[in-house]
């Protein structure tokens, strides 16, 4: 990065710049540096989830769906019309 690159004012909380300041020091790379490198980083391929955070997802994902139909359930939803309906969002 030249000292010709344009500039800009940056306001951010200073927990964030603690951060990339630690984040810096860490790479060694400067503060500026790992703005940029982290800014660049920002608008590269969308985030991917290793297996453990997938598998975690779909814990997660499981357990609020299974106590959102047994809740409806509670509430009188007969089974039949609760299965007809998850069918139908699920082809959408």
């Amino acid at each position: 990065m030249a000292r010709s690159d344009p500039q800009f004012n940056l306001r951010v909380p200073i927990e964030l710049k603690q951060k990339v300041e630690g984040a810096a020091k860490e790479s060694g790379r400067s503060i500026n540096a790992e703005a940029v490198y982290r800014l660049e980083k920002s608008f590269d391929a969308p985030v991917s989830l290793n297996s453990t955070d997938a598998e975690m997802m779909t814990k997660i994902v499981a357990s609020s769906m299974k106590k959102l139909i047994d809740e409806l359930k509670n509430e009188g939803v007969e089974s039949d019309k609760l299965a007809s309906a998850i069918h139908n969002v699920a082809n959408k």
